[in-house]
């Protein structure tokens, strides 16, 4: 592939955000996390079962970089997951197919209010190819 020259490169030391991390998220009303771990060869960081009394409504099947990757920069989080997913788009497509909602979420915290996370294109060109949206939590500070 050919370098953009709009490309921007990932850094760790991303100076508006204080922290950041990505979750992937698997969710289904009947069928037990275990069969994602299964299918995608993946262990969870964390996983939740269905439990009418604690009103858990799904399965749930977790993976997160908050543990793993040490950058600031969203991008780093999202290219260490797809890392791990390389070659699995089958298996997203079986996991679908089977009745699954996935979904990511990044978890975005400023340091003072301003500037955002950055997705390039090599970014989206990942997440279109696992055919994701990504879903945004972002903690925007006071600014000083």
């Amino acid at each position: 592939m050919k370098k953009n020259e709009n490309y921007i490169e990932s850094k760790d030391e991303y100076s508006s955000c204080e922290r950041t991390y990505v979750t992937l998220s698997f969710y289904h009303e009947k069928l037990h996390s275990d069969e994602v771990s299964k299918i995608l060869i993946i262990k969870p960081t964390r996983t939740t079962e269905k439990n009418e009394l604690r009103k858990i409504n799904k399965n749930a099947w977790f993976f997160s970089t908050q543990e793993t990757v040490e950058s600031r920069d969203v991008r780093k989080h999202l290219r260490f997951l797809f890392g791990i997913l390389k070659n699995k788009e089958n298996e997203f497509n079986f996991l679908r197919n089977e009745g699954w909602i996935i979904r990511i979420y990044c978890f975005w915290e400023s340091t003072e209010g301003n500037g955002g996370p950055i997705l390039d294109c090599k970014t989206m060109e990942l997440l279109s190819m696992f055919k994701l949206d990504i879903h945004f939590d972002v903690w925007w500070k006071q600014a000083r």
